[in-house]
């Protein structure tokens, strides 16, 4: 698990949209709970990078689609709350 965890934490450094899956499967699989965390935070943090409408609402359905009503919340707040901080966004943010 600790390795896992660690992998989860350097996908969020620096990897793209291609791990978001394989990420979400550590999220919802049968893992160690610093996996599950790690994993979830990888996955926010290359959603964050992307800044990406289109890409945030396909996973905000995905979430919605699977029943995921509680991360799916979290997931948007999260965004939310980091893009507010960005000059380019902060005008939407009212």
């Amino acid at each position: 698990p600790g390795v896992r965890s660690k992998a989860a934490v350097a996908l969020g450094k620096v990897g793209g949209t291609s791990v978001l899956t394989l990420l979400w499967q550590r999220v919802h699989g049968n893992e160690d709970s610093r996996v599950q965390d790690n994993a979830w935070r990888a996955l926010v943090d290359i959603l964050y990078r992307q800044q990406s409408w289109t890409l945030l609402n396909q996973w905000e359905r995905y979430l919605a689609d699977q029943g995921q009503g509680a991360r799916r919340l979290q997931l948007l707040q999260e965004i939310r709350d980091r893009w507010v901080r960005l000059e380019e966004t902060r005008q939407y943010s009212d």
